[in-house]
């Protein structure tokens, strides 16, 4: 996650077995970039966690073999180059839809990551219209992000309103982190 930041933009991350990290800016079009953000919806599911539970277990299975924690690790990595092609290609609902795959594949890593309540509330986003969804960061709470198609943000954001989360309005940060000293 702190590559993101410190990048910025729509960008797609290769590491190797080695842990080197190539960075590489997504060939996107402006106006798919621009409805891609308009359908990326975000709230906050009112959960507060420590992501280094998570992160540290999820760790621990890897170094150990667990064969769950590496086939959901490398579905993901297939995942992320069929969504890159899916966002280079400008086919945003096959974006939403791999999101959703994903985000199945996601809660394979660990118990933790998700919970009844979660499951709730990712059901009913994905009843009212979004195609797709995960949690942001590790999991177990914090923000629950969909691609949603325009024509059903309200119903969206009616359903998760009823639910009691609160829509967190985002956009795309297209510069990395930038140092500001003032003297």
């Amino acid at each position: 996650d702190h590559y993101l930041g410190t990048f910025g933009g729509l960008t797609c991350l290769d590491i190797d077995t080695s842990g080197h990290v190539a960075v590489t800016p997504l060939a996107i079009s402006p106006p798919t970039a621009e409805v891609l953000a308009a359908n990326m919806l975000v709230f906050f599911t009112g959960i507060r966690r420590e992501s280094s539970d998570i992160l540290s277990q999820q760790n621990q299975d890897t170094q150990q073999g667990d064969d769950r924690v590496l086939d959901s690790l490398h579905q993901t990595k297939q995942i992320g180059y069929q969504i890159k092609e899916a966002l280079e290609r400008d086919a945003l609902d096959r974006f939403g839809e791999l999101l959703h795959e994903h985000w199945l594949a996601k809660k394979q890593r660990a118990q933790q990551i998700s919970n009844a309540d979660i499951d709730h509330w990712y059901a009913a986003g994905r009843d009212a219209g979004a195609l797709g969804g995960k949690l942001l960061g590790a999991g177990g709470g914090g923000f629950l992000m969909f691609y949603c198609p325009a024509e059903h943000h309200a119903k969206l954001r009616t359903s998760m309103a009823q639910e009691g989360l609160r829509e967190m309005r985002c956009q795309f940060a297209t510069e990395g982190v930038e140092v500001l000293v003032h003297t």
